[in-house]
């Protein structure tokens, strides 16, 4: 497919093809940048992630803040450790590991989360970020399904 202005029909997919906004089908920058697909996600994806209103933030990102602000700075392993931990003691909802790293970097995205600038060595001898949360959002503010 050519590439293409991106010009909105009412149900939010492009008037000319049919898709939700796509970077690499879409040339011009008028497609939205909040959406939460990957490019080469079916488009049925890409409208899921725009029905999502930007100012607020998901069950599944809220609880990935929440365990990240109860143990302070961490790196992605410690984080989905942790959440693993979180979920047998019934406090958080179930999420693939890869979920819980691309929550966190939703989050990061969001300005909710930040890199604190240092790094660890994990026992693979690679290094990795620690983040930290900003701030908690309250559970009754923001939080959608």
């Amino acid at each position: 497919m050519d590439p293409h202005p991106f010009t909105e029909r009412d149900d939010g997919l492009c008037a000319t093809c049919g898709l939700a906004p796509i970077a690499a089908v879409h040339a011009d920058d008028t497609a939205p940048a909040s959406a939460r697909a990957r490019a080469d996600d079916p488009w049925t994806s890409h409208a899921a992630a725009l029905s999502l209103p930007s100012e607020s933030i998901r069950a599944s990102q809220q609880a990935v803040l929440d365990v990240l602000a109860r143990i302070g700075p961490s790196t992605d392993v410690r984080l989905v450790a942790e959440y693993r931990l979180a979920v047998v003691r019934g406090e958080v909802p179930h999420q693939a590991d890869s979920g819980i790293r691309t929550r966190r970097s939703e989050l990061a995205e969001d300005g909710r989360v930040e890199d604190t600038g240092r790094s660890e060595r994990l026992p693979s001898r690679r290094w990795a970020k620690v983040w930290r949360a900003r701030a908690a959002v309250p559970h009754d503010q923001g939080a959608t399904p």
